[in-house]
């Protein structure tokens, strides 16, 4: 298993390769992910409680 110095290496190496644009576009994907992960997340929580996404929660 690689250190954490061989890890950086690593990554340098394939930002020469590759480009910096490479690695902002798997960032942005990666975020949007996420995002779409934490939505369906609380859609899940909201249909198990019986709420629709219509009707505001109940205080």
């Amino acid at each position: 298993m690689p250190g954490p110095w061989e890890w950086v290496l690593i990554f340098f190496i394939a930002l020469l390769l590759l480009g910096p644009g490479i690695f902002m576009r798997a960032g942005g994907s990666l975020g949007s992910g996420v995002g779409a992960f934490k939505r369906a997340l609380k859609e899940g929580e909201q249909k198990a409680s019986g709420q629709s996404q219509n009707e505001p929660p109940a205080s």
